[in-house]
C-alpha cells in the first residue's frame, strides 16, 4: 500500500494515545448537530414530528471508544499511517508485494501485555484470547495455507491485546431487557454507560523475522446494537470485538489493502460449515445455533464457547496468554 509521507504516523513518546476514539465521536457530533438543526425546522409545528426528530439523538449523542497504543509489543512502529472508518480507529502499515507472495502462515497464541485484563477471570481471558485466534484462523485460510506451530511458513502472526474495557454486567442487563422491547428487529440501542472496547497491536512476520504488515487497531462498542447480541458478561462487548479485530487484520493479510477504505454489505449470522484448514479446528468450533439464541437471552459466551481444542504455545506465554 503506497502511502504519501504526509499520511505516515509520527512517532509518540507516550505509550498510550490521548485521541480516545475522538476520529468516529466527531462524525456522530456532525449528524447529531444536523439532526437538532432539523429538528428546529420543525419545533413549534408539530409536536410529535420534533418527537420523532429527536429520538435519533438518543442513539448518536454517545459512542464508547478505546485508547489507540503503542506499547512495544510490535517489532516496529516505523511507517504506520492512519486507517479508519466510522467505527474504527486503526493504524496500520503493509508490504502488498510481500504479503501476496507468501503461501503459508503460523499463527502465535495472541496474548495479553503485561496487567491487560487481571481483573478478569482466567476463564474469561482465553475466550477472548481465542475468539481472536478463531477470527484470524478462518480469515487467513480463505487465501492461505495455515501451518502448525512448529512448522515452516511465510508469515508469522503475533496479535496483542493491549487494553480490554470491561462491559458493565448491570447494563448489559438492561440492554438485553430493552431488547426484547425493540420495535426494530435486530437493531437494540444499548445503555449508554459501562460499554465495553477493546485494542489490540498486530503484525506479520517473514521468516527473517522483518515485519511485513501491522496494525493497531481499537474499537469500542456500539451505542446500537445491530446484529449482534449484549450478553450479560465483563467480556461481552471484548468477545466479539476481538472477533472483528480478526477479521480486519486476516482482510488486510490476505488482500494487501486496507479493510476500511471499502463499505462492506452487513453480514448475517452463519452457523456450521466447515473450516477451511485442519489447524484451524485448533481453536474450537462457534457456538453456533445454540450460542446465536442463547445469547439473545444475555447468556455470557463462556456458557455456549467451549474454547480451544488444544493449547498449544510455543512462544513461551502463560495459560492466560501473558507474554514473559
Amino acid at each position: 500500500m503506497n502511502l504519501k509521507s504526509s499520511d505516515r504516523a509520527q512517532p509518540r513518546k507516550s505509550q498510550t494515545s490521548t485521541d480516545k476514539g475522538a476520529g468516529y465521536c466527531v462524525i456522530y457530533s456532525f449528524q447529531r448537530e444536523k439532526l437538532l438543526r432539523n429538528s428546529d425546522r420543525v419545533e413549534g409545528k408539530r409536536p410529535l414530528a420534533t418527537a420523532f426528530a429527536l429520538v435519533p439523538l438518543m442513539f448518536l449523542a454517545a459512542c464508547a471508544s478505546s485508547p489507540s497504543t503503542r506499547s512495544g509489543a510490535l517489532t516496529s512502529y516505523e511507517g504506520l499511517a492512519p486507517s479508519n472508518n466510522t467505527s474504527t480507529k486503526s493504524q496500520i502499515r503493509v508490504n502488498r508485494e510481500a504479503i501476496l507472495a507468501a503461501n503459508t502462515v503460523r499463527i502465535a497464541p495472541t496474548r495479553f501485555e503485561n496487567g491487560v485484563g487481571s481483573e478478569l477471570s482466567d476463564a474469561d481471558r482465553q475466550l477472548v484470547v481465542n475468539r481472536v485466534d478463531r477470527a484470524l484462523c478462518k480469515d487467513l485460510s480463505k487465501r492461505l495455507d495455515v501451518v502448525g506451530p512448529s512448522g515452516p511458513a511465510d508469515l508469522s502472526v503475533q496479535a496483542t491485546i493491549t487494553h480490554l474495557g470491561i462491559t458493565n454486567r448491570l447494563a448489559a442487563a438492561g440492554s438485553v431487557a430493552v431488547s426484547f422491547v425493540s420495535v426494530i428487529p435486530m437493531v437494540t440501542p444499548r445503555v449508554p454507560f459501562g460499554l465495553g472496547s477493546l485494542t489490540v497491536e498486530a503484525e506479520a512476520l517473514n521468516p527473517a523475522g522483518k515485519q511485513e504488515a501491522a496494525m493497531v487497531w481499537s474499537r469500542g462498542a456500539q451505542y446500537v446494537s445491530v446484529m449482534g447480541s449484549t450478553t450479560v458478561s465483563e467480556v461481552s462487548d471484548a468477545y466479539q470485538l476481538a472477533s472483528v479485530f480478526g477479521e480486519n487484520f486476516g482482510e488486510l493479510l490476505t488482500t494487501g489493502e486496507t479493510p476500511f477504505e471499502r463499505r462492506s454489505p452487513m453480514k448475517l449470522p452463519k452457523f456450521g460449515g466447515k473450516k477451511k484448514d485442519v489447524d484451524c479446528e485448533a481453536y474450537g468450533r462457534g457456538s453456533g445455533v445454540m450460542g446465536f439464541v442463547a445469547e439473545n437471552f444475555g447468556a455470557p459466551p463462556g456458557w455456549t464457547d467451549k474454547g480451544a481444542q488444544k493449547a498449544a504455545d510455543p512462544n513461551g506465554a502463560d495459560e492466560d496468554g501473558v507474554r514473559p
